[in-house]
């Protein structure tokens, strides 16, 4: 992830991580939020948003497997959320995390 971007992802073990924000952007960079919202401004469908903690809040309200989830509690230890629909196959091998330490 970058130093400047400030939201949430969700990892390969399903668990839902908040980014905080280390630097500010550089120059007029723009998060991915916004420019969501610019581009359904122009759609005339406007995103009632003001912040990623909003955008998120939407999102949990709106998507099952968000549900419950709160923006402020994504910090570590990270939420997981449910599969979606169905089971993947089972992982061959140990889980690769944590990695190792190295030698």
């Amino acid at each position: 992830m970058w130093a400047e971007v400030e939201g949430t992802f969700t990892n390969y073990q399903r668990r839902v991580q908040r980014i905080r924000r280390a630097v500010p952007a550089p120059g007029e960079a723009t998060a991915r939020w916004e420019m969501a919202a610019g581009l359904l401004a122009r759609l005339s469908v406007p995103l009632h948003a003001a912040t990623a903690r909003e955008v998120f809040a939407l999102l949990a309200r709106d998507t099952k497997d968000l549900a419950g989830l709160d923006y402020k509690a994504s910090a570590p230890p990270a939420a997981r959320c449910p599969w979606m629909g169905r089971r993947p196959a089972p992982r061959r091998g140990p889980d690769p995390w944590p990695p190792r330490s190295l030698p």
